[in-house]
């Protein structure tokens, strides 16, 4: 799977899935967004890429490994209630899934409160991934 493939199939799930346990819009890393009062963003950050195996051309293995962040916003002054219910959400998605079949694995996220920006309450849940491409 290349990382090209990757953005489409995790992009995807989010599509098919988050309608379904939300009502509170979305964006994705790099699209304009005119923000409402609650929404995420979703952004798949990459950090290590290793080749596992040598051989010839079409049998190296390299594994891709990153973060799935999703940043959830919120208005000031609502309390956290509604937002550390929509990272239990975001979870419902990523968390902890083989998709695609078997090509990413994703793993147990965690979340976090994150500054105030003087608009916006924020908290960020990270869920780690990994993946395979063999070339």
């Amino acid at each position: 799977m290349t990382e090209e493939q990757f953005v489409e199939v995790m992009t995807q799930r989010w599509i098919d899935t988050w309608p379904g346990l939300s009502a509170v819009p979305y964006t994705f890393e790099n699209e304009a967004f005119d923000a409402v009062d609650n929404w995420v963003r979703v952004s798949f950050v990459h950090a290590v890429r290793r080749q596992m195996t040598m051989g010839p051309d079409g049998g190296r293995r390299f594994d891709s490994m990153g973060n799935v962040f999703v940043q959830v916003f919120g208005s000031l002054d609502v309390g956290v209630k509604a937002l550390v219910g929509l990272c239990d959400k975001v979870r419902a998605v990523y968390e902890a899934r083989r998709i695609n079949g078997d090509e990413v694995w994703t793993y147990a996220g965690s979340s976090r409160p994150n500054d105030t920006d003087g608009r916006w309450a924020q908290r960020t849940v990270t869920i780690p991934f990994v993946y395979s491409e063999q070339r």
